[in-house]
Protein backbone atom coordinates (compact mmCIF):
# COMPACT_ATOMS: atom_id res chain seq x y z
CA UNK A 1 0.00 0.00 0.00
CA UNK A 2 1.42 3.38 -0.96
CA UNK A 3 1.26 6.11 1.65
CA UNK A 4 1.21 9.80 0.89
CA UNK A 5 3.09 11.91 3.37
CA UNK A 6 1.72 15.34 4.08
CA UNK A 7 4.03 17.71 5.91
CA UNK A 8 2.26 20.42 7.83
CA UNK A 9 3.49 23.39 9.83
CA UNK A 10 3.34 22.17 13.43
CA UNK A 11 4.84 25.39 14.81
CA UNK A 12 1.55 26.34 16.48
CA UNK A 13 1.82 23.23 18.70
CA UNK A 14 5.06 24.55 20.19
CA UNK A 15 3.02 27.20 22.00
CA UNK A 16 0.71 24.71 23.74
CA UNK A 17 1.30 24.27 27.51
CA UNK A 18 1.22 20.44 27.41
CA UNK A 19 3.32 17.78 25.73
CA UNK A 20 2.15 17.03 22.21
CA UNK A 21 3.75 14.29 20.17
CA UNK A 22 3.21 12.39 16.96
CA UNK A 23 4.35 8.83 16.61
CA UNK A 24 4.15 6.12 14.01
CA UNK A 25 1.51 3.69 15.26
CA UNK A 26 3.12 0.77 13.46
CA UNK A 27 6.52 0.96 15.14
CA UNK A 28 6.00 3.67 17.84
CA UNK A 29 8.85 5.86 16.55
CA UNK A 30 8.50 9.50 17.57
CA UNK A 31 8.04 11.78 14.58
CA UNK A 32 7.43 15.08 16.37
CA UNK A 33 7.66 16.43 19.92
CA UNK A 34 6.55 19.98 20.67
CA UNK A 35 8.66 22.50 22.59
CA UNK A 36 7.21 21.66 26.03
CA UNK A 37 7.69 17.95 25.34
CA UNK A 38 11.28 18.49 24.22
CA UNK A 39 12.03 20.49 27.37
CA UNK A 40 10.47 17.85 29.63
CA UNK A 41 11.50 14.62 27.92
CA UNK A 42 14.33 15.25 25.45
CA UNK A 43 16.25 18.46 26.16
CA UNK A 44 19.03 17.38 23.80
CA UNK A 45 16.43 16.98 20.98
CA UNK A 46 17.51 13.42 20.30
CA UNK A 47 13.99 12.01 20.21
CA UNK A 48 13.65 11.43 16.45
CA UNK A 49 13.47 7.72 15.73
CA UNK A 50 13.25 6.74 19.40
CA UNK A 51 10.19 4.97 20.76
CA UNK A 52 7.44 7.11 22.29
CA UNK A 53 7.03 4.73 25.21
CA UNK A 54 10.74 5.13 26.07
CA UNK A 55 11.03 8.91 25.74
CA UNK A 56 7.62 10.08 26.97
CA UNK A 57 6.60 7.36 29.42
CA UNK A 58 10.00 5.94 30.48
CA UNK A 59 8.89 2.37 29.75
CA UNK A 60 10.80 -0.45 28.14
CA UNK A 61 7.82 -1.80 26.20
CA UNK A 62 4.72 -0.58 24.44
CA UNK A 63 2.01 0.81 26.73
CA UNK A 64 -1.05 -1.39 27.14
CA UNK A 65 -3.24 1.37 25.70
CA UNK A 66 -1.24 1.41 22.47
CA UNK A 67 -1.21 -2.37 22.15
CA UNK A 68 -5.00 -2.40 22.24
CA UNK A 69 -5.56 0.57 19.95
CA UNK A 70 -7.73 0.36 16.87
CA UNK A 71 -6.06 3.23 15.05
CA UNK A 72 -5.34 3.30 11.37
CA UNK A 73 -4.13 5.88 8.90
CA UNK A 74 -7.75 6.98 8.51
CA UNK A 75 -8.34 7.56 12.23
CA UNK A 76 -6.54 9.19 15.10
CA UNK A 77 -6.79 9.36 18.87
CA UNK A 78 -6.55 11.99 21.55
CA UNK A 79 -5.37 10.54 24.81
CA UNK A 80 -4.80 12.56 27.93
CA UNK A 81 -2.75 11.05 30.71
CA UNK A 82 -3.66 12.11 34.23
CA UNK A 83 -0.98 13.72 36.32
Amino acid sequence: MNKTLCWTNYEWMDNLPDTVYLSDMQNYDLLYLNKVGRERHSPDASYIGKKCYEVIFHRNQVCEYCRLHSLSYETYSFWQQGR
